[in-house]
């Protein structure tokens, strides 16, 4: 952190106060005037702090691992991001005919549901996912509310739970 943010409001009152006055009684009740402002100083680096590191981070791929990992799995850093799985057109066709046949509104997707429908995936362990939903709703929805922050606007995704 730069020095220019730090600031030791005890010494400042120490020095600043004329020897004539410098009494413990003195002390204390300045101590008590700069009480608000030393909550209100620790509120701004902590700020601070938060802010440079939003900064530092961005919507790369790794950057974004960096942050989920930061945030959830500190020690072991398991989590990662992958590309969700892009599925050329399925067509039917009678290989006599050799035509396509229009399905209607029916689609064909691989198992497990349609994929193609998120642009990236969020592998998180089942180690660290909560037992209770109550838990896991919120921690879900603070990874959501992550994801969404630091991710291209265009960009979808979805969070997957491994083994």
């Amino acid at each position: 952190m730069s020095r220019i943010y730090d600031i030791d409001y005890d010494k400042i009152i120490v020095q600043n106060l004329p020897i004539k006055y410098r009494k413990r009684r003195q002390f204390d009740w300045l101590f008590c005037l700069f009480q608000p402002l030393k909550e209100t100083y620790n509120s701004f680096k902590k700020f601070r702090v938060d802010s440079l590191y939003r900064a530092s981070h961005n919507g790369q791929v790794f950057s974004m691992e960096n942050v989920f990992n930061d945030r959830f799995d500190h020690k072991k850093r398991r989590v990662f991001i992958d590309n969700s799985f892009q599925s050329s057109d399925t067509y039917l066709y009678d290989k006599a005919e050799d035509k396509d046949v229009y399905l209607g509104t029916e689609y064909i997707y691989p198992e497990g549901g349609n994929v193609a429908e998120v642009d990236f995936l969020i592998f998180f362990p089942n180690a660290i996912r909560p037992i209770d939903s109550e838990s896991l709703i919120s921690m879900e929805s603070e990874i959501n509310s992550l994801a969404n922050y630091y991710k291209k606007a265009s960009k979808r995704h979805k969070l997957v739970w491994i083994d």
